[in-house]
């Protein structure tokens, strides 16, 4: 399961090593097709320096793009208020989880510091959001977690965009709902292994992501997302949070897709969305784009 959640969240603060002149390579699909034109980027949410600059036919799509498109607003006050209220619980933590749970929880607030108060107010999933930050960092042996966030493909790709329009692929409610649509079972068990690793720290594979981005190998993120697991609960737990997480939304996100693609305005989209959408063969946005007729070419 920590495989499946790590593409959240995962990150390498590293020296920021010479790059070919070219830059990274990255992730970067252009979609044509019925008189229109998008590129999709790949994006892990927390990076490392040595993935920068973006390599010069990263820039130039950017360039030629009209607009961007994120998957959902997460800047905005608002979306934080919203965050919030959705967050929010309705019943007593203690309530909501098996005794095990809570027990595994109150290790880690007293080992890392954080309000049991405070995360009791809140839903299992969004502890779950809340811890998985740390997690990541855990395994990656960092510390400075809000530096390495300045180095995520989004955040970058946001600063370089000048004043281009923005706009979103889901609304931030509905993609909140997901998680919310979680089976207690399922969120006690994201919590429970989210405190393992904050208790039992170990690095991960997750450590090579920066350097997979750079290189540009979507085979390496594939490979680390195909899960095989003998444990019958893992297995049905993992096959659920695959569904909801990422079969239905790239369903959805296909769909916004070619919606804007076929708005007969012409315009050239620039589309960054979390790379776990883009990378597995038969289960991704880019499978779904060349099935409704798209052409979908990888660019180096």
């Amino acid at each position: 399961m920590k495989r499946i959640i790590a593409f959240v969240c995962v990150f390498l603060l590293l020296p920021c090593a010479a790059l070919a002149a070219g830059g990274s390579n990255g992730l970067l699909y252009h979609v044509t097709g019925r008189n229109s034109e998008a590129w999709i980027l790949g994006s892990i949410h927390i990076g490392s320096p040595d993935m920068y600059p973006f390599g010069q036919h990263i820039l130039s799509a950017l360039e030629s793009a009209d607009a961007l498109v994120f998957e959902s607003d997460s800047d905005s006050d608002e979306a934080a208020e919203l965050a919030l209220s959705l967050m929010a619980a309705d019943a007593p933590l203690r309530d909501r989880i098996s005794g095990d749970a809570y027990a595994l929880l109150e290790q880690v607030c007293e080992q890392t510091g954080y309000s049991l108060s405070y995360l009791s107010t809140l839903k299992t999933w969004g502890i779950v959001t809340l811890l998985s930050t740390q997690v990541n960092a855990v395994e990656m042996g960092m510390e400075d977690i809000s530096a390495a966030a300045s180095y995520g493909v989004e955040t970058q790709i946001k600063q370089l965009a000048g004043n281009k329009p923005r706009l979103f692929l889901e609304d931030l409610r509905e993609a909140m709902l997901v998680m919310d649509d979680f089976s207690p079972e399922l969120q006690e068990y994201l919590l429970k292994d989210a405190c393992q690793a904050l208790l039992n720290p170990q690095t991960t594979d997750t450590a090579l992501y920066p350097s997979w981005w750079r290189d540009g190998d979507a085979q390496a993120f594939a490979n680390f997302f195909t899960l095989d697991t003998q444990d019958e609960t893992a297995a049905r737990l993992t096959e659920e949070y695959v569904d909801k997480m990422l079969t239905r939304r790239n369903q959805f996100m296909a769909k916004k897709i070619q919606s804007l693609l076929d708005d007969g305005q012409g315009r050239r989209y620039f589309i960054t969305i979390g790379l776990m959408h883009l990378v597995l063969e038969d289960d991704s946005v880019l499978t779904l784009l060349a099935s409704m007729g798209y052409q979908v070419d990888r660019l180096h």
